[in-house]
């Protein structure tokens, strides 16, 4: 009888164990990360030390938390990378970095920041999400590959100071800003990513030189394959005095003055580098490659609705978070005298604003937590050359991805046949005296999910702006209707993104 007592106690400790709490500190030395990890401040890894994190492992961050109070925000966690960090998932077994909120939304932290890297550092099929930027890089040469960053109130990837990561093969979508922001000379190179879906797809600032494709043969080479497509404002906007390459990539237009319409660059205004976007990639090249997305976007394995999450419910501080940019953009419809209220999730060329910046340079508390990992006995992957680290074809036919294909999954608009969603109905806000009176300026973020009729499935906030004109939101998007989405001839659900504009 003892025995069995024992074997359960020592089982029921085994799946506890894969549950830790981290409060936050310093680490050196090796640190292993799996199963589900809880953080509840700033989390640095020191120059000496080494983050390995194993496949399907989900790290949640307590949303508006850090018992730090340290980092770029002391009012959100975050992850501060100085030595090594290896984060290699797998196809159905990513690794989550998202939210611990049972209603997560954008900026609930403040992301993972790589500074001052010497060894590279890997992600590979990770998913970033709810974060204020989700990844930062400063004077860092990382890679990024086979990834999705979402959801994120600033940037999905935020390039600073020289730094010269490599992203191939990633999603980088919805993000409230951008979905990358260069900038102080970083020169990021880009390869086979789907860019959709934020407000502005690549912002270029302060002599960054971000490489989307050069067909030259010399060292800027580079494929290029990126599909920069569906952006809201602009899917690229230049504002460094530098030229971007942007060579064999497409841009969900054809024709070559309908792209350069979506780019903001020297031909708007002479005092900004232009834009090289042209040869074109070939489409039907283009349209063979789309397949291999449709398998990095399903078997997502984050965790579902109050797993492991925050059950307390989403503060109801509605702050915009620290060195928030404000997106007031976009033509705005009246809907009564004296109330402005826009619905913009066709995209209106406006010209964005800039970020406000500098970041707390304030010192990390000495404390030393114990680490959470053993002796390390597993290669240094950092080692490794790029092309040895990264896998750039899944070697699959085209006819086998698409036999892989679950089409029960939800994808994400561009890969609905036509690449766009096309309103049947689009009901717009009722106005009453509560809510003309709750109007204040910013923006409400909505992710609606979309039927196989075409009907609203589901619709929740990301970025809201207070209760009143949050919750009016949600039931004008709930009574929309949408033309039913096809994948290769069948029905199928999507999700969208609809974005409402108080002025």
């Amino acid at each position: 009888m003892r025995t069995i007592i024992l074997f359960l106690v020592l089982v029921t400790f085994g799946l506890f164990a894969q549950e830790k709490v981290i409060d936050g500190g310093k680490f050196s030395g090796v640190v292993r990360w799996n199963g589900t990890v809880r953080v509840r401040g700033d989390v640095t890894i020191t120059s000496t030390g080494r983050l390995i994190i194993a496949p399907g492992t989900t790290v949640l961050f307590d949303a508006n938390s850090d018992l730090q109070r340290n980092g770029a925000d002391k009012k959100r966690s975050e992850l501060i990378i100085r030595g090594i960090m290896i984060a290699k998932g797998k196809l159905g077994q990513k690794i989550t970095f998202t939210s611990a909120a049972e209603t997560p939304r954008m900026a609930d932290w403040q992301g993972i920041s790589f500074k001052n890297v010497k060894d590279q550092c890997i992600l590979d099929y990770c998913v970033v999400e709810y974060a204020y930027d989700g990844i930062t890089i400063k004077k860092s040469n990382i890679q990024i590959s086979n990834s999705e960053i979402r959801y994120n109130f600033n940037a999905g990837i935020k390039i600073d100071v020289k730094a010269r990561p490599r992203i191939i093969r990633s999603i980088i979508s919805e993000n409230d800003y951008a979905g990358i922001i260069c900038t102080l000379g970083a020169k990021p190179i880009l390869t086979d990513n789907l860019i959709t879906l934020n407000r502005i797809g690549l912002v270029a600032f302060s002599l960054a030189e971000p490489n989307l494709g050069s067909l030259a043969k010399d060292a800027n080479y580079n494929p290029g394959r990126n599909r920069i497509l569906n952006n809201e404002d602009y899917n690229l906007y230049n504002h460094s005095s530098k030229k971007i390459l942007a060579e064999n990539n497409t841009w969900g237009e054809t024709v070559n003055d309908a792209i350069a319409a979506t780019i903001y660059d020297g031909e708007d205004e002479g005092k900004y580098g232009t834009t090289d976007f042209i040869p074109l990639y070939n489409q039907s090249a283009e349209d063979n490659r789309l397949g291999e997305f449709l398998l990095l976007a399903q078997n997502n394995n984050s965790p579902p609705a109050n797993a492991g999450r925050n059950t307390s419910g989403q503060p109801t501080d509605q702050r915009q978070p620290q060195n928030a940019v404000q997106n007031n953009s976009g033509a705005a419809n009246s809907t009564a005298a004296g109330d402005t209220v826009s619905n913009v999730s066709e995209g209106q060329n406006s010209q964005p604003e800039g970020i406000a910046g500098g970041e707390n340079s304030a010192n990390q508390q000495d404390s030393l937590p114990e680490s959470i990992s053993g002796e390390d006995t597993s290669p240094l992957f950092a080692s490794a050359r790029p092309e040895e680290t990264i896998e750039t074809d899944t070697g699959l036919r085209s006819e086998d991805i698409v036999n892989q294909i679950d089409y029960d999954q939800i994808f994400l608009e561009p890969f609905i046949d036509g690449g766009k969603k096309v309103y049947v109905n689009k009901t717009s806000i009722k106005m009453s005296e509560v809510i003309r009176e709750s109007i204040q300026p910013g923006t409400i973020r909505i992710k609606v999910i979309v039927g196989k009729t075409g009907e609203v499935e589901s619709a929740d906030i990301l970025k809201g702006i207070n209760p009143v004109l949050d919750e009016a939101s949600i039931n004008a998007v709930k009574k929309f209707k949408y033309r039913q989405g096809m994948l290769n001839g069948r029905p199928v659900r999507f999700s969208t993104m609809e974005v409402f504009v108080f002025k």
